[in-house]
Order: structure tokens, then sequence, then C-alpha cells
């Protein structure tokens, strides 16, 4: 009983955890976006940023006129598939080395990106079409990075730069974008950086090209689109690969499939325990009525009504079970304490939580020894006292 109490109790608090992580506010909208990935080869590309971003128009204009595409954006990462961390410094402020400089994730991202992802813009301007190469350096904060950092200020028109350089590469903040939760949906919002992709796809000049994510927002479906788009980025370079065709809600649901994974298997182990432990009382009440026939037809020959047959065996069975419950109780407030990496937003000592799993137990439990109560409730008195 005690043992089954913590399980229900584990189980709970994993549902609630993950009815609270399936309706966070994810920052996005992952709904009819399609994504995909193309690892530009660095024989090609490395280097040459003029060739990456050559590369990164030409399959905006063939993606964006298919049919059924709303919009179309490329980026070196987008939420959830990959967050790479660079360190970062402002302009104005005290100089630090690269092992004291705050980190940020980082972005490159085409004109279209935030309306592609479904993301806001707080203040400020996205990208467009006039940041390019030939323009000074801009980049795109979230309301992380500037409530961190700037606190109380407005963060437009200062500077800041990722990755250090001599000398320093400034990018003017131009925009505030809302908050995402890129590293997973039961993880705090790190600081982001946006950069400008037709600027300046890779941060480092020869480095090898970033591998780049084409996003695709669909008027329907985004499945049935996966060919179609497939088959015109192979058309601008066709030597060059293109996998992990997937929907954005595939990458958000794999994103929390260990949680899942998780709760599936502490469910499974806590629904076979409550039904173990009503066969159990089941069984302990049945072979107790089955002992106790002539003592129970000596009580109704007395005068005993069947009702109080049945509230004095079915009280004696439920005394045993609270004791099991309150073992179980305190079993269940040391267990759930180890479970709080697995918890999101909720206590592990949640009441209403301890309470369902508590009362579930108590109803199955009454009506494990409801049944043979009732049995024991009808014994013909003639036939129990002949018996013995």
């Amino acid at each position: 009983m005690a043992i089954t109490l913590m399980l229900l109790a584990g189980a709970g608090l994993l549902i609630r955890s993950f009815y609270e992580i399936a309706h966070v506010d994810a920052g996005f909208n992952p709904e009819r976006l399609l994504t995909m990935r193309l690892a530009p080869a660095s024989f090609k590309y490395r280097g040459r940023n003029d060739l990456q971003i050559q590369l990164a128009r030409n399959i905006l204009h063939e993606v964006s006129g298919l049919a059924g595409v709303k919009t179309a954006a490329v980026s070196t990462d987008v939420p959830l598939l990959g967050n790479p961390i660079y360190i970062m410094r402002f302009e104005g402020r005290p100089p630090v080395t690269p092992s004291q400089a705050p980190v940020a994730n980082y972005f490159a991202v085409t004109p279209g990106f935030f309306d592609a992802m479904g993301m806001r813009i707080r203040r400020g301007r996205a990208f467009t079409e006039r940041d390019t190469a030939d323009s000074p350096l801009v980049a795109v904060v979230n309301q992380t990075l500037v409530d961190r950092y700037f606190p109380g200020q407005d963060p437009v028109g200062k500077r800041l730069e990722i990755a250090f350089s001599t000398p320093p590469n400034w990018r003017e903040i131009v925009g505030v974008a809302a908050d995402v939760r890129s590293a997973g949906l039961d993880q705090d919002t790190p600081v982001q950086v946006y950069t400008a992709y037709l600027q300046k796809p890779a941060l480092l000049g020869n480095a090898a090209p970033p591998a780049i994510t084409v996003l695709a927002r669909a008027a329907q479906d985004p499945a049935s689109l996966g060919a179609a788009v497939k088959s015109a980025i192979l058309g601008v370079d066709r030597s060059q690969p293109v996998y992990a065709v997937q929907p954005m809600t595939e990458v958000v649901a794999k994103s929390i499939a260990q949680r899942r994974l998780s709760l599936i298997l502490l469910a499974f182990f806590a629904l076979s325990a409550l039904m173990l432990a009503s066969v159990g009382v089941y069984g302990v009440m049945s072979y107790s009525v089955t002992e106790r026939t002539g003592e129970i037809g000596i009580r109704m020959a007395l005068g005993a009504r069947q009702s109080q047959v049945l509230l004095q065996v079915g009280t004696q069975g439920m005394v045993l079970v609270m004791a099991g419950l309150a073992a179980g109780l305190a079993a269940a407030m040391v267990f759930t304490r180890f479970m709080n990496s697995l918890l999101f937003r909720v206590n592990a000592r949640d009441p209403v939580t301890f309470g369902v799993a508590t009362g579930t137990l108590i109803a199955v439990s009454l009506f494990a020894c409801y049944l043979p109560a009732r049995r024991a409730a009808k014994v013909d008195p003639i036939i129990a006292l002949r018996s013995e």
C-alpha cells in the first residue's frame, strides 16, 4: 500500500509537470512550420561569405516561390535544434578577458526569420534586405539580455560584439525580440543574440561555413511541402545534402520525449501497483470473511442488521488500509524530493497531487473492501452456524 501511494504520487507529479510543459509559452509558433538542415561544403564555401550569402538568397527565392509557402527564412540554428554559445562584450564597458566575458546563444538569420518562426519584435525592428555586407553590422537581442545587461534602459542604438576580434566588430542593436525557450521548453530562457545572415554568415572569417536551417511556414500541412522544398533546395546546389526534414511540431515533441517516457513508465508501474494493492486488499478481506463466517452468523442470529455487519467488516479492512496510507504518505514525501529535476512548475510536495493520489487509493480500497463485506452481510445465519 505504501509503495503504491509513492508511485501514484510520483506519477501524478510527472503528469502535472508534463501538462505544464505542453502548455508553456515557447515564444514561437511551431504549427505549420517545416524545417530542414543543409551543410554547405567546406571546399566550396569556406571563408567565402559572398557565396554563402548567395546560396541563402537563391534558396529563399526558390522556396518562397513554391505554392503553399507563406514565409521562408534561413538561419544557422533554430530553437530546440541547436544553441551555439559565444562570448560577447558591450561597447563602453570595462574590458573583460574571454574567460570572464558573458555568453549568449547566437543565431545568424535572414529577413523573414521572426515572421516564419512566429516570434514577436518587442522594440525596434527586425532585419531587412538593407542589412547587407555593405551596411553597418546590426543585431537583435532578446528580452532576457535587456533585463540582465540593460535594466531600465533602451538597448536600441547600443553596440555589442559576438566573439572577440581585433579590432572589435561592433554590432548596433536595432531590435529586441521576445524571449524564446531555445534550450528546452522546461529550461530558463538564455541570453540570445541574432545577427543578419546577409551581412556575415560566419562569425570567424576563415571558419568552416555553418550549417543552416531552412524554414518554410506553410498555409497547410507542412509535411506535404517537404518533398517540394527539398527539391527546390537541391535545384539551387545539388551537391549539398538536405537532411532532418521535419515539422517544427515534431521538433517540439522530440524535445520532451524523455519526459514523456519517464511519465509512461512511472504511470505503468503506478497502475500496476494500484491493481496489485486492490487485489491484495480484496484477498485479505475475503479470507477474513471466510474465517469469520461462524462469528458473523452468530452476530446476525443475535439481531445484528446487514448494514451493521457491512460497516463492521468494511471498517476493519479500511483500518489496515489507512495504516498503509500513513506509511505511504511519509515515504512519498521522501521519494518525491528526489524528483525535483524531473518536475516543472510543480512542487515536489504538491498538496493537490498528493490529495488526488490518496483519494484514488482510498476509493479503490473501499471498493475492494466493499465486495467481501457485502458478501458477509448476506450470510444466512442458519447456514453459517451449521457450517460451524
